[in-house]
C-alpha cells in the first residue's frame, strides 16, 4: 500500500536526491527557474504545487510518485 509523505517528508526526499547528486537545493531550484526556498517551504509544512512536484521530479530524474509516496505493508498503521 502507498501512502502519501508529508511536506517535510517530500521535502526531505527531494534534499537527498539533490546530495546524491553534488548539488546544493537552491542551485537546483534555480536551474528550473523555482524560487530558492521552494523546497524548505515543504519542510515548514506547506503541501507542493503538481507542476512543480513535476518539475522537480523531472530534473531529479525520477516520478512524482517516488517524491511523495513510501510503500507500507498493509498491517502498518499510517501516520
Amino acid at each position: 500500500m502507498q501512502i502519501l509523505l508529508e511536506p517535510a517528508q517530500i521535502a526531505d526526499n527531494i534534499i537527498l536526491r539533490c546530495k546524491q547528486r553534488k548539488i546544493g537545493v537552491k542551485e537546483f531550484c534555480g536551474s528550473l527557474g523555482l524560487g530558492i526556498n521552494t523546497v524548505y517551504h515543504y519542510k515548514n509544512g506547506h503541501y507542493p504545487r503538481v507542476d512543480t512536484l513535476f518539475k522537480i521530479a523531472s530534473g531529479l530524474g525520477c516520478t512524482i510518485e517516488e517524491l511523495c509516496t513510501e510503500e507500507r505493508e498493509s498491517g502498518e498503521d499510517a501516520v
